[in-house]
């Protein structure tokens, strides 16, 4: 009976964690969304770099190379690593480059369990960028509070 009683509650924990994730996955959708398309004059200098770093990122799935940083990106956007830096803080809410980053895969990686269930949760992990599935499975335990075997089991009912 205890059994059973755990159970449902963690069942109904999780499925009320998976609404939040999809609710904050598309609010940051709508939130990119809205950078992409504001006017380059509205735009701050911190703005218009970090939605040039949106865009590079989305592009080349740069976040998916595991021994990225935030050197290589500077180079790449043509500045210095203290601006893109400021750049990323101001414009994500106070976020370090490597939180952007580790944020990125994460978002890649909820994309990869939702669509592609073929793929073991190793393949998941070294596709979105992790070195292996050990800090893999730490960081989404951390950021979405549940396992990543979990939330694909939720999004996989989800579609029935």
């Amino acid at each position: 009976t205890i059994y059973i009683i755990y159970s449902r509650k963690l069942e109904t924990k999780n499925r009320r964690l998976y609404d939040q994730i999809q609710a904050g996955m598309r609010s940051q959708q709508k939130a990119g969304q809205a950078l992409a398309a504001a006017p380059v004059e509205t735009l701050t200098r911190e703005a218009e770099l970090y939605r040039s770093l949106n865009k590079l990122m989305q592009e080349e799935r740069l976040f998916a190379q595991s021994e990225i940083d935030r050197k290589y990106l500077a180079d790449r956007l043509g500045t210095n690593e203290k601006y893109l830096a400021d750049a990323i803080r101001q414009e994500s809410g106070g976020e370090t480059v490597s939180a952007y980053i580790a944020r990125l895969r994460l978002q890649y990686a909820l994309q990869l369990l939702e669509k592609h269930p073929e793929l073991t949760l190793e393949a998941v992990a070294t596709e979105s960028g992790h070195a292996s599935y050990s800090p893999f499975y730490r960081a989404f335990g951390k950021m979405y509070g549940m396992s990543p075997s979990e939330y694909r089991r939720l999004s996989m009912k989800k579609e029935m």
